[in-house]
């Protein structure tokens, strides 16, 4: 069984099991967490795939943080952009490949 806790940014709030999580706001993937909050197209600066979740957003294909991790294939890096938001759920990642949550 993974450690669930709390993480807090922006004015996200995900309850998220714990896994090898880059820093926040990296270089790497700056543009894609800036242009997700500035622009109508927020996945356009996201690595190729990322999926978009929000709560509040109709442009996306998820509403929650558990719907979109359980739609990835098991290998294989993946990249989930997370709207501004409060999400109160436990996400349970199962999955073999690397996972970035933004």
């Amino acid at each position: 069984m993974a450690h669930v806790s709390i993480l807090r940014f922006s004015q996200v709030y995900l309850p998220a099991v714990i896994v090898n999580l880059p820093c926040f706001h990296s270089a790497r993937f700056l543009a894609c967490q800036l242009r997700g909050i500035l622009s109508d197209r927020p996945l356009t600066s996201c690595p190729p795939g990322t999926l978009y979740v929000s709560a509040n957003d109709t442009r996306t294909h998820f509403t929650t943080v558990q719907a979109a991790v359980s739609s990835l294939a098991d290998d294989g890096s993946a990249t989930i952009l997370i709207g501004a938001g409060e999400y109160h759920e436990t996400v349970n990642v199962t999955r073999r490949g690397p996972l970035t949550l933004l």
